[in-house]
Protein backbone atom coordinates (compact mmCIF):
# COMPACT_ATOMS: atom_id res chain seq x y z
CA UNK A 1 0.00 0.00 0.00
CA UNK A 2 1.19 3.66 -1.29
CA UNK A 3 1.22 6.26 1.69
CA UNK A 4 1.11 9.40 -0.09
CA UNK A 5 3.19 12.34 0.97
CA UNK A 6 1.67 15.60 -0.43
CA UNK A 7 5.02 17.63 0.50
CA UNK A 8 2.96 19.68 3.08
CA UNK A 9 3.47 20.24 6.71
CA UNK A 10 0.66 19.56 9.03
CA UNK A 11 -1.21 21.99 10.85
CA UNK A 12 -4.78 23.04 12.45
CA UNK A 13 -7.75 21.77 11.24
CA UNK A 14 -10.03 23.19 8.16
CA UNK A 15 -11.59 26.53 9.02
CA UNK A 16 -15.11 25.48 9.93
CA UNK A 17 -18.08 26.88 7.31
CA UNK A 18 -19.54 29.60 9.23
CA UNK A 19 -21.36 31.07 6.91
CA UNK A 20 -23.01 27.75 5.39
CA UNK A 21 -24.61 24.73 5.65
CA UNK A 22 -26.00 21.78 3.57
CA UNK A 23 -28.10 20.50 6.27
CA UNK A 24 -31.57 21.09 4.74
CA UNK A 25 -30.28 19.98 1.19
CA UNK A 26 -28.89 16.60 2.38
CA UNK A 27 -32.35 15.81 4.77
CA UNK A 28 -34.45 16.38 1.35
CA UNK A 29 -31.65 14.03 -0.57
CA UNK A 30 -31.79 11.90 2.10
CA UNK A 31 -35.25 11.68 4.23
CA UNK A 32 -38.30 12.88 1.69
CA UNK A 33 -41.38 12.51 3.37
CA UNK A 34 -44.53 11.03 1.90
CA UNK A 35 -48.34 10.85 2.50
CA UNK A 36 -49.56 7.54 4.63
CA UNK A 37 -52.62 7.52 2.18
CA UNK A 38 -54.38 4.71 0.92
CA UNK A 39 -52.15 1.97 -1.49
CA UNK A 40 -52.68 0.26 -4.88
CA UNK A 41 -53.44 -3.35 -4.82
CA UNK A 42 -49.87 -5.00 -3.71
CA UNK A 43 -47.72 -6.44 -6.66
CA UNK A 44 -45.26 -8.51 -6.85
CA UNK A 45 -42.96 -8.45 -3.49
CA UNK A 46 -39.55 -7.60 -3.20
CA UNK A 47 -37.12 -9.89 -1.97
CA UNK A 48 -34.46 -9.90 1.07
CA UNK A 49 -31.02 -11.03 -1.23
CA UNK A 50 -29.12 -10.17 1.98
CA UNK A 51 -28.31 -9.64 5.50
CA UNK A 52 -24.57 -8.28 5.74
CA UNK A 53 -22.77 -9.05 9.06
CA UNK A 54 -24.07 -10.00 12.67
CA UNK A 55 -24.47 -6.51 13.59
CA UNK A 56 -25.45 -2.82 12.83
CA UNK A 57 -22.75 -1.40 10.04
CA UNK A 58 -20.27 1.54 11.23
CA UNK A 59 -21.55 2.44 7.56
CA UNK A 60 -22.57 1.15 4.29
CA UNK A 61 -22.32 2.04 0.72
CA UNK A 62 -25.04 0.45 -1.76
CA UNK A 63 -23.74 0.13 -5.39
CA UNK A 64 -25.79 -1.15 -9.06
CA UNK A 65 -24.45 -4.70 -8.56
CA UNK A 66 -22.69 -4.61 -4.61
CA UNK A 67 -23.12 -3.51 -0.85
CA UNK A 68 -20.01 -2.08 0.31
CA UNK A 69 -19.78 -2.16 4.67
CA UNK A 70 -17.51 -1.00 7.44
CA UNK A 71 -17.62 -2.65 10.62
CA UNK A 72 -15.56 -1.74 13.78
CA UNK A 73 -12.08 -3.77 14.70
CA UNK A 74 -10.97 -4.74 17.89
CA UNK A 75 -9.71 -0.97 18.87
CA UNK A 76 -12.43 0.99 17.30
CA UNK A 77 -10.91 3.91 17.12
CA UNK A 78 -7.65 2.24 15.34
CA UNK A 79 -8.99 -0.41 13.48
CA UNK A 80 -11.87 -1.45 11.53
CA UNK A 81 -13.02 -3.71 8.72
CA UNK A 82 -14.48 -3.07 4.87
CA UNK A 83 -16.59 -5.99 3.28
CA UNK A 84 -17.76 -6.20 -0.24
CA UNK A 85 -20.94 -8.44 -0.83
CA UNK A 86 -22.24 -9.39 -4.63
CA UNK A 87 -26.22 -8.74 -4.67
CA UNK A 88 -26.38 -11.50 -7.31
CA UNK A 89 -25.67 -13.89 -5.22
CA UNK A 90 -25.78 -12.63 -1.96
CA UNK A 91 -21.71 -13.85 -0.78
CA UNK A 92 -19.07 -11.91 0.47
CA UNK A 93 -16.55 -10.95 -2.32
CA UNK A 94 -13.77 -9.45 -0.09
CA UNK A 95 -13.03 -8.16 3.58
CA UNK A 96 -10.13 -6.07 3.85
CA UNK A 97 -8.75 -4.49 7.49
CA UNK A 98 -8.06 -0.40 7.58
CA UNK A 99 -5.58 0.95 10.41
CA UNK A 100 -8.59 3.85 11.56
CA UNK A 101 -11.94 3.79 12.35
CA UNK A 102 -14.27 4.07 9.05
CA UNK A 103 -17.78 5.54 9.14
CA UNK A 104 -18.78 6.39 5.91
CA UNK A 105 -18.12 4.83 2.65
CA UNK A 106 -18.00 6.20 -0.65
CA UNK A 107 -17.40 4.18 -3.95
CA UNK A 108 -16.62 5.55 -7.39
CA UNK A 109 -17.49 2.54 -9.85
CA UNK A 110 -15.52 4.66 -12.83
CA UNK A 111 -12.12 3.99 -11.22
CA UNK A 112 -12.88 0.74 -9.54
CA UNK A 113 -12.13 2.36 -5.92
CA UNK A 114 -13.88 2.57 -2.63
CA UNK A 115 -12.93 5.26 -0.60
CA UNK A 116 -13.25 4.36 3.58
CA UNK A 117 -12.97 7.60 5.95
CA UNK A 118 -14.47 8.53 9.38
CA UNK A 119 -17.10 11.30 9.42
CA UNK A 120 -14.46 13.66 11.59
CA UNK A 121 -11.38 11.89 10.96
CA UNK A 122 -9.21 12.68 8.17
CA UNK A 123 -7.64 9.52 7.88
CA UNK A 124 -8.32 7.20 5.12
CA UNK A 125 -7.66 4.50 2.86
CA UNK A 126 -8.70 4.06 -0.53
CA UNK A 127 -9.35 0.50 -1.71
CA UNK A 128 -9.91 -1.23 -5.02
CA UNK A 129 -13.11 -2.73 -5.30
CA UNK A 130 -12.83 -5.50 -6.95
CA UNK A 131 -10.56 -7.27 -4.69
CA UNK A 132 -9.74 -5.18 -1.17
CA UNK A 133 -6.51 -4.43 -2.51
CA UNK A 134 -5.52 -1.19 -0.14
CA UNK A 135 -4.33 1.17 -2.39
CA UNK A 136 -3.14 4.28 -0.84
CA UNK A 137 -4.10 6.05 2.32
CA UNK A 138 -3.39 9.59 3.90
CA UNK A 139 -3.00 10.09 7.51
CA UNK A 140 -2.13 13.35 8.12
CA UNK A 141 -4.80 15.32 9.71
CA UNK A 142 -4.66 18.41 8.03
CA UNK A 143 -5.97 16.80 4.76
CA UNK A 144 -9.55 16.17 4.20
CA UNK A 145 -11.11 14.34 1.11
CA UNK A 146 -13.69 16.92 -0.20
CA UNK A 147 -15.26 14.56 -3.00
CA UNK A 148 -14.32 11.11 -4.55
CA UNK A 149 -15.69 11.29 -8.09
CA UNK A 150 -14.99 10.24 -11.89
CA UNK A 151 -11.94 8.60 -11.16
CA UNK A 152 -10.63 11.37 -8.95
CA UNK A 153 -10.04 12.37 -5.24
CA UNK A 154 -10.37 16.14 -4.34
CA UNK A 155 -7.96 17.17 -1.47
CA UNK A 156 -8.29 19.78 0.68
CA UNK A 157 -4.87 20.52 3.35
CA UNK A 158 -5.03 23.08 5.50
CA UNK A 159 -0.81 23.39 5.91
CA UNK A 160 -0.53 27.05 7.85
CA UNK A 161 -2.40 29.77 8.89
CA UNK A 162 -1.89 31.56 5.70
CA UNK A 163 -1.69 28.67 3.11
CA UNK A 164 -3.88 25.84 1.90
CA UNK A 165 -3.73 23.67 -0.95
CA UNK A 166 -6.05 21.91 -3.13
CA UNK A 167 -5.02 18.64 -5.08
CA UNK A 168 -6.79 16.31 -7.34
CA UNK A 169 -5.48 13.46 -7.19
CA UNK A 170 -6.07 9.97 -9.03
CA UNK A 171 -8.26 7.85 -7.59
CA UNK A 172 -6.27 4.76 -7.73
CA UNK A 173 -2.62 6.10 -7.02
CA UNK A 174 -3.06 8.89 -5.18
CA UNK A 175 -0.64 10.65 -7.70
CA UNK A 176 -1.39 14.81 -8.16
CA UNK A 177 -3.31 15.62 -11.50
CA UNK A 178 -3.13 19.48 -10.54
CA UNK A 179 -2.54 21.63 -6.79
CA UNK A 180 -3.46 25.16 -6.23
CA UNK A 181 -2.63 27.08 -3.29
CA UNK A 182 -6.03 28.81 -1.88
CA UNK A 183 -6.24 31.06 0.89
CA UNK A 184 -7.01 29.32 3.93
CA UNK A 185 -10.60 31.23 4.73
CA UNK A 186 -12.18 30.15 1.76
CA UNK A 187 -14.96 27.37 1.19
CA UNK A 188 -14.86 25.18 -1.62
CA UNK A 189 -18.14 24.35 -3.73
CA UNK A 190 -17.11 21.25 -5.94
CA UNK A 191 -19.14 20.20 -8.69
CA UNK A 192 -17.49 17.35 -11.19
CA UNK A 193 -20.59 16.86 -12.91
CA UNK A 194 -20.24 20.57 -14.16
CA UNK A 195 -16.70 20.47 -14.68
CA UNK A 196 -16.16 23.41 -11.89
CA UNK A 197 -15.13 24.21 -8.48
CA UNK A 198 -16.29 27.84 -6.87
CA UNK A 199 -13.91 29.12 -4.37
CA UNK A 200 -15.28 31.37 -2.16
CA UNK A 201 -13.07 33.63 0.22
CA UNK A 202 -13.91 34.90 3.43
CA UNK A 203 -12.95 38.98 1.82
CA UNK A 204 -15.86 38.14 -0.99
CA UNK A 205 -13.37 37.26 -3.71
CA UNK A 206 -14.83 34.58 -5.48
CA UNK A 207 -12.58 32.13 -8.50
CA UNK A 208 -14.07 29.53 -10.27
CA UNK A 209 -11.83 26.50 -12.05
CA UNK A 210 -12.33 23.62 -14.29
CA UNK A 211 -12.29 20.64 -11.80
CA UNK A 212 -10.35 18.22 -14.60
CA UNK A 213 -7.11 20.71 -15.42
CA UNK A 214 -7.13 23.24 -11.89
CA UNK A 215 -7.60 26.26 -14.72
CA UNK A 216 -8.94 29.27 -14.03
CA UNK A 217 -12.25 29.99 -15.76
CA UNK A 218 -13.55 33.57 -14.01
CA UNK A 219 -12.97 35.93 -11.23
CA UNK A 220 -15.09 38.78 -9.28
CA UNK A 221 -16.10 40.12 -6.11
CA UNK A 222 -19.38 39.89 -4.34
CA UNK A 223 -18.02 42.22 -1.27
CA UNK A 224 -18.91 41.32 2.55
CA UNK A 225 -21.70 38.50 2.63
CA UNK A 226 -23.66 35.89 4.77
CA UNK A 227 -24.16 33.09 2.64
CA UNK A 228 -23.21 32.09 -0.49
CA UNK A 229 -25.22 29.28 -2.57
CA UNK A 230 -24.22 27.57 -5.79
CA UNK A 231 -26.76 26.40 -8.09
CA UNK A 232 -27.02 25.92 -11.46
CA UNK A 233 -24.47 28.43 -13.69
CA UNK A 234 -25.31 30.92 -10.77
CA UNK A 235 -23.94 31.89 -7.53
CA UNK A 236 -26.54 33.61 -4.72
CA UNK A 237 -25.21 36.11 -2.47
CA UNK A 238 -27.25 36.70 0.41
CA UNK A 239 -26.96 39.37 3.05
CA UNK A 240 -28.96 41.14 5.87
CA UNK A 241 -30.29 43.66 3.41
CA UNK A 242 -30.12 42.06 0.03
CA UNK A 243 -30.12 39.30 -2.29
CA UNK A 244 -28.05 39.05 -5.72
CA UNK A 245 -27.86 36.37 -8.32
CA UNK A 246 -24.67 36.64 -10.40
CA UNK A 247 -24.10 34.00 -13.42
CA UNK A 248 -20.65 32.01 -13.70
CA UNK A 249 -18.03 32.39 -13.94
CA UNK A 250 -17.36 35.87 -14.67
CA UNK A 251 -19.84 36.86 -11.92
CA UNK A 252 -22.42 39.00 -14.34
CA UNK A 253 -24.38 40.54 -11.71
CA UNK A 254 -28.07 39.24 -12.91
CA UNK A 255 -30.65 40.92 -10.58
CA UNK A 256 -30.50 42.61 -6.76
CA UNK A 257 -33.33 43.02 -4.31
CA UNK A 258 -33.42 43.45 -1.21
CA UNK A 259 -33.95 41.02 1.64
CA UNK A 260 -35.41 40.65 5.33
CA UNK A 261 -33.06 38.23 5.95
CA UNK A 262 -29.85 35.71 4.80
CA UNK A 263 -31.74 32.75 3.85
CA UNK A 264 -30.73 29.08 1.49
CA UNK A 265 -31.43 29.54 -1.74
CA UNK A 266 -31.92 26.20 -4.24
CA UNK A 267 -33.33 26.70 -7.33
CA UNK A 268 -37.19 25.33 -8.10
CA UNK A 269 -37.45 25.50 -11.45
CA UNK A 270 -39.09 28.83 -12.42
CA UNK A 271 -38.70 30.32 -9.04
CA UNK A 272 -35.48 30.85 -6.46
CA UNK A 273 -36.29 29.29 -3.08
CA UNK A 274 -35.05 31.54 -0.22
CA UNK A 275 -35.32 29.57 2.61
CA UNK A 276 -35.02 31.22 6.15
CA UNK A 277 -36.35 31.68 9.86
CA UNK A 278 -39.09 34.13 8.12
CA UNK A 279 -40.53 30.93 6.22
CA UNK A 280 -39.65 30.27 2.41
CA UNK A 281 -40.47 32.54 -0.67
CA UNK A 282 -40.16 32.34 -4.20
CA UNK A 283 -37.96 34.87 -6.29
CA UNK A 284 -38.74 34.91 -10.01
CA UNK A 285 -35.68 33.58 -11.38
CA UNK A 286 -35.67 36.17 -13.84
CA UNK A 287 -35.55 39.13 -12.33
CA UNK A 288 -35.95 38.07 -8.72
CA UNK A 289 -39.50 39.72 -8.04
CA UNK A 290 -41.31 37.84 -5.19
CA UNK A 291 -44.15 35.69 -6.76
CA UNK A 292 -44.86 33.98 -3.28
CA UNK A 293 -44.03 33.52 -0.26
CA UNK A 294 -45.31 30.51 2.36
CA UNK A 295 -44.17 31.63 5.94
CA UNK A 296 -45.20 28.19 8.10
CA UNK A 297 -42.58 26.31 6.34
CA UNK A 298 -38.90 26.53 6.85
CA UNK A 299 -36.90 24.75 3.49
CA UNK A 300 -37.65 24.14 0.34
CA UNK A 301 -35.92 21.41 -1.74
CA UNK A 302 -36.33 20.21 -5.45
CA UNK A 303 -36.19 16.61 -5.96
CA UNK A 304 -34.43 14.77 -8.89
CA UNK A 305 -37.90 14.50 -11.09
CA UNK A 306 -38.92 18.18 -10.45
CA UNK A 307 -41.53 17.86 -7.67
CA UNK A 308 -40.66 21.20 -5.16
CA UNK A 309 -41.10 20.02 -1.44
CA UNK A 310 -41.10 22.16 1.60
CA UNK A 311 -40.95 21.29 5.53
CA UNK A 312 -41.32 22.30 8.57
CA UNK A 313 -38.79 22.21 11.45
CA UNK A 314 -40.25 22.44 14.69
CA UNK A 315 -41.25 19.44 16.37
CA UNK A 316 -42.10 16.24 14.44
CA UNK A 317 -41.46 17.17 10.70
CA UNK A 318 -44.11 18.12 7.89
CA UNK A 319 -44.05 17.96 4.15
CA UNK A 320 -45.92 19.07 1.43
CA UNK A 321 -45.77 19.00 -2.52
CA UNK A 322 -46.28 22.89 -4.41
CA UNK A 323 -46.38 23.97 -7.09
CA UNK A 324 -43.77 26.44 -7.52
CA UNK A 325 -45.14 28.79 -9.85
CA UNK A 326 -47.66 30.05 -7.74
CA UNK A 327 -46.59 28.30 -3.55
CA UNK A 328 -50.10 26.60 -3.65
CA UNK A 329 -49.73 23.23 -1.56
CA UNK A 330 -50.72 20.75 -3.98
CA UNK A 331 -50.91 17.79 -1.51
CA UNK A 332 -49.50 17.08 2.27
CA UNK A 333 -46.81 14.51 2.67
CA UNK A 334 -46.13 12.55 5.38
CA UNK A 335 -43.54 10.90 7.40
CA UNK A 336 -42.39 8.54 4.24
CA UNK A 337 -38.52 8.32 2.89
CA UNK A 338 -39.51 8.47 -0.85
CA UNK A 339 -37.98 9.39 -4.31
CA UNK A 340 -39.57 9.30 -8.06
CA UNK A 341 -40.53 5.68 -7.78
CA UNK A 342 -40.01 4.69 -4.10
CA UNK A 343 -42.03 6.04 -1.14
CA UNK A 344 -41.51 4.56 2.33
CA UNK A 345 -44.03 5.62 5.01
CA UNK A 346 -44.38 4.71 8.53
CA UNK A 347 -46.56 2.30 10.37
CA UNK A 348 -48.66 4.55 12.57
CA UNK A 349 -49.29 1.61 15.05
CA UNK A 350 -46.66 -0.80 14.80
CA UNK A 351 -43.28 0.95 16.29
CA UNK A 352 -39.96 0.76 13.71
CA UNK A 353 -42.36 -0.75 10.77
CA UNK A 354 -41.85 0.75 7.55
CA UNK A 355 -43.87 0.35 4.37
CA UNK A 356 -41.94 -0.20 1.34
CA UNK A 357 -44.17 1.24 -1.99
CA UNK A 358 -43.21 1.65 -5.76
CA UNK A 359 -45.29 4.30 -7.81
CA UNK A 360 -46.83 3.26 -10.86
CA UNK A 361 -45.50 5.59 -13.69
CA UNK A 362 -48.67 5.52 -15.81
CA UNK A 363 -51.07 6.45 -12.66
CA UNK A 364 -48.56 7.34 -10.11
CA UNK A 365 -50.13 5.22 -7.77
CA UNK A 366 -47.99 3.52 -4.97
CA UNK A 367 -48.01 -0.37 -4.90
CA UNK A 368 -46.94 -1.79 -1.17
CA UNK A 369 -44.33 -4.47 -1.99
CA UNK A 370 -43.36 -5.26 1.39
CA UNK A 371 -41.97 -3.98 4.83
CA UNK A 372 -38.98 -3.76 7.28
CA UNK A 373 -38.16 -2.99 10.57
CA UNK A 374 -35.76 -0.52 11.27
CA UNK A 375 -34.35 1.91 13.79
CA UNK A 376 -32.81 4.31 10.97
CA UNK A 377 -35.17 4.69 7.96
CA UNK A 378 -33.81 7.44 7.03
CA UNK A 379 -30.31 5.91 6.82
CA UNK A 380 -31.45 3.50 3.66
CA UNK A 381 -30.00 3.79 0.04
CA UNK A 382 -31.79 2.71 -2.78
CA UNK A 383 -30.02 1.92 -6.13
CA UNK A 384 -32.60 0.63 -8.48
CA UNK A 385 -33.91 -2.00 -8.43
CA UNK A 386 -31.88 -2.51 -4.90
CA UNK A 387 -32.99 -1.12 -1.45
CA UNK A 388 -30.49 -1.41 1.50
CA UNK A 389 -31.52 -0.28 4.92
CA UNK A 390 -30.23 -0.80 8.55
CA UNK A 391 -32.40 -3.23 10.19
CA UNK A 392 -33.65 -3.69 13.82
CA UNK A 393 -32.51 -6.83 14.28
CA UNK A 394 -28.53 -5.48 13.52
CA UNK A 395 -27.45 -6.59 9.97
CA UNK A 396 -27.70 -4.18 7.27
CA UNK A 397 -30.20 -5.67 4.80
CA UNK A 398 -30.71 -5.66 1.20
CA UNK A 399 -33.97 -5.93 -0.97
CA UNK A 400 -34.34 -6.62 -4.82
CA UNK A 401 -37.62 -4.71 -5.43
CA UNK A 402 -40.23 -5.39 -8.55
CA UNK A 403 -39.01 -2.69 -11.26
CA UNK A 404 -38.31 -4.09 -14.57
Amino acid sequence: MTVIDLDLQPARPPVPRARRTRRWRVFFLIALLLTVGAAAPPGDPMVQVLAAGGTAAAGFELGPSELFTATFGQNPQNEAGVRRYDLSTGAQRWATPVPHIVQALTYDPQAGVVLARAGDDPRMTVLDASDGTALWHLSRGSTWALTVTGGHVLLRTDASATRSVLVLTDARTGKPVWRRDINPRTDVYDDAARDRIVLVELSGRVTTLRFTDGSELGQGEVGSYSTVDVAGDRLYVTTPAMLAAYRMPDLTLVWKVPSASAGIVNECGPVVCVSSELGVRGLDAADGELRWSLPQWRAASRRVDGAVVVQTSDGEPDFAEIDPATGTVLRRLGEVWSDPRLRMRLDTVIPRRIWVQLVDPADNSPHTVGAIDTDAAYGCEVSLPYLACPTAAGPTGVFRLPIA
